[in-house]
């Protein structure tokens, strides 16, 4: 493990080191770029990390998506919560991972846990992700 002050290959000196989701991350002050690289750049965009409201954007769109493939797949209607929809945008926006949190969120949490109630379980016509403690809780209805 480096340490701060240490420099790494390409001449990137340490200035912190932290533990990430994905491990050790380090800091470092950026080198000068070459004017060849420089030359190749249009531009820089800088991206902001996303909110709470953003990821409720993207959840519902994927939702719809993922209820249809269920009503296809299983002949099932999946209804998720507003407080369940809440509460994943809550675990998205938490994990600060961006869209790769996002993504990770709803697969473990809604995905494969409805694909494994679709599979084992009784059917019924509806099955239904509420929330409740701030815990996902999964029921067949109807």
């Amino acid at each position: 493990m480096r340490t701060v002050g240490s420099v790494l290959p390409g001449g990137y000196q340490v200035f912190d080191v932290k533990q990430g989701g994905m491990g050790i991350v380090y800091l470092v002050n950026q080198p000068q770029f070459r004017p060849e690289f420089l030359a190749r750049v249009d531009r820089v965009i800088p991206f902001q990390a996303l909110r709470e409201g953003d990821f409720k954007v993207l959840l519902d769109r994927r939702i719809i998506t993922f209820a249809q493939e269920i009503a296809r797949l299983h002949h099932a209607r999946l209804e998720v919560t507003d407080e369940a929809r809440s509460h994943l945008a809550h675990l998205m926006t938490e994990r600060q991972e961006g869209v790769r949190g996002f993504v990770r969120v709803f697969e473990e949490s809604l995905v494969a846990v409805v694909l494994e109630h679709c599979r084992t379980e009784p059917k019924k016509p509806v099955l239904r992700v509420s929330c409740a403690d701030a815990k996902l809780i999964y029921t067949w209805a109807g």
